[in-house]
């Protein structure tokens, strides 16, 4: 599409969310904070998606998600619950933001890898596993459902060169395929942040040939559960829109879905295209 673009969401992240029962808003970048105060005081969590897309482009993904971010931990600290869910480059977003923003990735090369979870030994000592259903977990740990597509890994070692183990809870780790172990999900210690670097999205919604998703009844039903849980959090928030018609002129299904699946070595069947100028609806 050239330049004709300026950002996108995958649809499948919609489609996640949605598969949960809930109903998907988007979020503006390079927009002031006060924007992202007021749609923050009006939605019930936020999913920080993967993608590609540099930390260091001005006002960017990155500049974004540091001030939503920043505004969740107010939030959360002052009792307005606000979930946060990173997923790939949106769990290193959180991480990124967690560390002041400071480079704590390194190269890796986990690029079209499925593979199962290695869970930490007391990874059901959290928020997000403490309910796991034994058929899911033995799903997780035996079969290869996580699907991975990213160029950084986060070492635990990075984790502790950074200082980022204070604040967050390493769950489990995966390798890449040179054997390089790094970090897979994690979850905040005091904050309802919760970060994965692989994929669960995928498994249901985005069937490129290229790739090597796993599409099976089980892979479904692990990407479930990270979708369900993500939802009962956000079902945990009070905040709401001011009206059901500034709710409803907010949502997603205002906005066209474009096919990308045709595109040669796209990502994703379908996306939601925006331009700078890509608003919410008027109101009435």
């Amino acid at each position: 599409f050239g330049d004709k673009y300026t950002s996108y969401i995958a649809a499948s992240y919609v489609k996640f969310l949605e598969s949960a029962g809930a109903r998907v808003v988007p979020i503006w970048i390079s927009k002031e904070r006060s924007y992202y105060e007021n749609i923050l005081k009006s939605i019930n969590g936020v999913v920080f998606p993967g993608g590609a897309t540099f930390f260091t482009a001005k006002n960017g993904f990155a500049d974004a998600g540091k001030i939503i971010y920043d505004i969740a931990v107010d939030m959360n600290t002052n009792g307005q619950f606000l979930p946060l869910l990173g997923i790939c480059l949106g769990y290193e977003l959180l991480t990124y933001a967690s560390a002041n923003g400071k480079e704590h990735r390194q190269d890796c090369d986990s690029k079209d890898i499925s593979a199962p979870l290695l869970f930490k030994d007391d990874f059901r000592d959290s928020k997000m596993f403490a309910n796991l259903p034994g058929e899911i977990e033995k799903i997780l740990k035996t079969e290869a459902v996580t699907y991975n597509y990213h160029r950084y890994c986060i070492t635990e070692q990075d984790m502790d060169d950074f200082d980022l183990k204070k604040d967050w809870k390493v769950l489990s780790v995966n390798k890449d395929i040179n054997g390089l172990e790094h970090v897979s999900i994690i979850e905040h210690r005091s904050q309802p942040f919760y970060g994965l670097q692989f994929h669960p999205e995928r498994n249901a919604f985005e069937w490129s040939l290229a790739k090597s998703i796993e599409h099976s009844s089980n892979a479904v039903a692990a990407s479930n559960y990270f979708a369900k849980f993500f939802v009962d959090e956000a079902r945990k928030s009070l905040n709401k829109f001011p009206s059901p018609a500034e709710e409803a002129r907010h949502l997603i299904y205002n906005f066209p879905v474009t096919y990308t699946g045709e595109i040669s070595h796209s990502h994703w069947m379908q996306c939601y295209l925006f331009t700078d100028d890509t608003d919410y609806n008027k109101p009435n």
